[in-house]
């Protein structure tokens, strides 16, 4: 329809409303009246929708963020504590103060990846000299916070460099990373991501931003990790955790005396929040060169990833308290750490696995009543998974007592063959498969005295003929 035309500015279209040089939403109301998870859900859907034109960051909405957790039911009731009240005026001064600018095609298109101490987001910018404000905003680029420092980076080149060639058909001419030549160069060499992200890029990649308080505020540069890829010559540390005492364990060998000296705390939770929970206070206690070994690799993992890491919202509050606190001693660190996972309960010889028995062996409960010498097998196997050769040696157990010892323990059961008692048969797994058959002696039945009687091990069907001899 004619009357539908625009041709002059401002152009309203999709909810925006268009000038010359930048633009903004048309009518957008943020409502405080939060009483359900669904009212919440509308407001932060409408706040999802402009935040990547108004620079409004994951750190700024932590607080409402988390009014989306909790019962999942729709009407379960929510409200707007202190903080969720902060973040709201935040988004209202972003909407009030902020316009992003409109594309120049005449100007280089620059992208620039902040680093405040929160989590790393991207700007995607031009720079206009000739102007009082040179800084013109094109959009920012943020990214879940559920990945490590380098891997948000070489997102936050990936998205911004597919988004410009959606909509301008070109790639950027320039690319600001907080980081050093030194260790701009040792990513490169170490992180596959950051190779793939870069891949063909044929701009620049600068250290050096643009003077602008808006730039250089948040331009923080990334230290080189201090998690060492090969194994350190250091004091090597052992850690164990059990689920049934609750004992979080520490062992290490004096490098003068040869003696184990060890640290016992007992922490609540899951066995792996007990092992996690000794392996912060190996970064608490020690902040030299330490070689860290751990039997969990649950943990090992964590440790893996954790260094200069953004953490999620995470549930479980204890779990959470020491993922915090792991996170901020490996951030302060300056020391080289190497982690090792290596497997409990092994047979094989070395150091390796003395150390890690000594931890096992601090775990265990003394006081603990043994009844008899079946439950003193059956607690030594718990730990030490001992086949029943050893326990019928070591405890005077009958085989058929050491089997069904090693039968019920859940580590040992896919390792281990059935265990069938002398004289029963194996049984089917479906009918008409395996059979059982006996041969009786019926005088009666004359020449035909020799009745086959055979049964179907699963079902239990039995089936008779009279024969004239046993084959």
């Amino acid at each position: 329809a004619s009357e539908k035309v625009q041709k002059t500015s401002p152009w309203k279209y999709l909810g925006w409303r268009i000038g010359m040089h930048s633009f903004l939403a048309q009518s957008l109301q943020i409502s405080t009246e939060i009483k359900t998870i669904h009212d919440a859900q509308k407001l932060l859907g409408t706040i999802n929708w402009v935040r990547p034109l108004l620079g409004i960051s994951n750190a700024d909405l932590e607080s409402l963020f988390a009014l989306l957790g909790g019962q999942p039911d729709l009407l379960s009731p929510r409200h707007l504590n202190a903080e969720a009240q902060a973040a709201l005026q935040k988004v209202a001064d972003a909407i009030s103060q902020r316009q992003p600018a409109r594309w120049a095609p005449e100007l280089p298109l620059w992208l620039i990846i902040l680093n405040p101490s929160r989590q790393p987001h991207a700007l995607i910018f031009q720079w206009d000299s000739e102007k009082t404000e040179p800084l013109l905003i094109i959009e920012w680029v943020f990214l879940p916070n559920n990945m490590t420092k380098y891997d948000v980076m070489a997102m936050l080149i990936v998205k911004p460099r597919q988004r410009l060639t959606t909509l301008a058909g070109k790639d950027l001419d320039r690319i600001y990373l907080p980081l050093t030549t030194f260790y701009l160069n040792w990513l490169l060499q170490m992180s596959e991501k950051m190779q793939i992200a870069l891949a063909d890029y044929p701009g620049q990649i600068s250290i050096h931003p643009p003077k602008h308080k808006l730039l250089s505020s948040s331009f923080n540069l990334l230290p080189k990790p201090k998690r060492s890829e090969t194994p350190l010559r250091a004091m090597t540390i052992f850690t164990d955790g059990s689920r049934k005492t609750h004992k979080s364990v520490i062992v290490r060998r004096d490098s003068e005396t040869g003696t184990w000296q060890s640290d016992v705390a007992v922490v609540e939770g899951s066995p792996q929040i007990v092992e996690l929970a000794a392996v912060v206070r190996v970064f608490q206690k020690f902040s030299t060169h330490i070689y860290l070994i751990t039997d969990s690799a649950y943990v090992s993992g964590i440790v893996h990833r954790a260094e200069n890491s953004v953490l999620k919202n995470v549930k479980n509050n204890i779990l959470f308290s020491w993922l915090k606190l792991l996170v901020y001693l490996l951030d302060q660190r300056t020391a080289l750490y190497f982690v090792m996972h290596t497997r409990s309960h092994s047979n094989l010889p070395g150091f390796l696995t003395e150390g890690n028995a000594q931890a096992d062996l601090l775990t265990l409960s003394v006081q603990h009543v043994l009844l008899n010498k079946i439950e003193q097998a059956r607690l030594n196997h718990s730990f030490f998974h001992w086949n029943a050769g050893a326990l019928v040696r070591i405890f005077k157990l009958t085989p058929a007592q050491a089997c069904n010892i090693i039968a019920v323990c859940p580590d040992c059961q896919c390792y281990s063959l059935p265990n069938v008692n002398t004289g029963v048969n194996p049984r089917g797994l479906q009918s008409l498969q395996i059979w059982q058959t006996d041969v009786t002696h019926f005088p009666e039945f004359g020449h035909l005295k020799f009745v086959h009687a055979s049964i179907d091990t699963y079902s239990g069907a039995l089936f008779a003929s009279a024969h004239m001899g046993e084959m």
